[in-house]
């Protein structure tokens, strides 16, 4: 046994008895009948906010022309992008996207105006694409766009 052989096997030796055997449990073999139990999943609509991935958004004029004529005056822009669920085990039956237009400022970001868009149904990893009317008044100048999925409303695949 070699000099570095020797302490790898001391130094184990030696856990080994520092740890002890105490914590060690015998454990029997899994059966074909075995049942998977799996996790309830929360109930909290914004607990899986972060396996839904936003892949591209984009906003412009409609080219529609419609104008709103009492209520809500901001114009109408189309919004579009992909949204991406990336669980492997659960439909998003709704995800609530929100759109934000922001001004660079020289602290950060101010949030100038928001939107939300409701994407639904969908499957476990899939993406799905989106195309909805908001209205948001952008400043003139320059105005960036930010999103983030806000709220995801999931189920249990059935098989």
């Amino acid at each position: 046994m070699t000099p570095l052989q020797y302490r790898v096997f001391r130094i184990a030796a030696l856990s080994i008895a520092v740890i002890g055997f105490s914590g060690c449990q015998e454990v029997p073999a899994t059966s074909a009948s075995a049942k998977t139990v799996f996790k309830t999943p929360p109930a909290d609509p914004r607990a899986y906010t972060d396996d839904i991935m936003i892949r591209e958004s984009r906003i412009y004029p409609d080219p529609s022309g419609v104008k709103a004529l009492s209520g809500d005056l901001r114009p109408f822009w189309i919004a579009e992008g992909r949204v991406q669920n990336t669980l492997a085990l659960r439909n998003a039956d709704s995800i609530r996207i929100r759109l934000y237009i922001t001004v660079p400022t020289k602290t950060g970001p101010d949030y100038v105006d928001t939107a939300d868009v409701v994407v639904k149904d969908v499957p476990q990893s899939a993406t799905k694409s989106f195309r909805q009317s908001v209205r948001l008044d952008p400043p003139a100048g320059k105005w960036n766009l930010d999103s983030e999925v806000i709220e995801a409303k999931t189920s249990p695949v059935v098989k």
